[in-house]
C-alpha cells in the first residue's frame, strides 16, 4: 500500500449501526486538510496519527475492534471486505472512542482509522 501504515485492517466505533457521512467535516479554507488513512492491520500495534492515536487493535479474521483517541478534528473507522464492498464508520469527535466493523460472512481484506482536521 502506499499510504502510512500505523493500525490494523478492520472497523469499529462504539454505537457504529449508524448511517456513513459520504463527506468530512469541512476544513478551513485557509488550511485544507486531506484525511490521513492508517491502515490498522499493517501496524501490527498501536500507533500514533496527525489527530489521534489507536490502540488494543486486534480481529478474528472477520471483523475487528481498536480503542482509538481523536484529539482534533475528527475520525472514522473503514473496513473493507473479500466480497469487494468498504464500509465506513460514522465521524467520530473529539474523545475516545471504540472503533470496529464487521464482514461476516465474508473476510476482512482491510481496517483503518481515517483522521481529519
Amino acid at each position: 500500500m502506499s499510504m502510512r501504515t500505523y493500525l490494523k485492517t478492520g472497523f469499529a466505533v462504539t454505537a457504529l449501526a449508524g448511517a456513513a457521512f459520504a463527506s468530512a467535516p469541512a476544513a478551513s479554507a485557509s488550511t485544507p486538510v486531506a484525511p490521513e488513512r492508517i491502515s490498522l492491520a499493517q501496524s501490527g500495534g498501536p500507533f500514533t496519527a496527525q489527530g489521534g492515536s489507536c490502540d488494543s487493535v486486534g480481529d478474528n479474521g472477520y471483523s475487528w475492534w481498536a480503542n482509538c483517541r481523536v484529539n482534533s478534528g475528527h475520525a472514522r473507522a473503514i473496513t473493507t471486505c473479500s466480497d469487494g464492498t468498504t464500509k465506513y464508520g460514522p465521524w467520530q469527535g473529539v474523545g475516545y472512542w471504540r472503533f470496529g466493523g464487521e464482514c461476516a460472512p465474508h473476510r476482512l481484506t482491510g481496517y483503518y482509522a481515517q483522521f481529519v482536521g
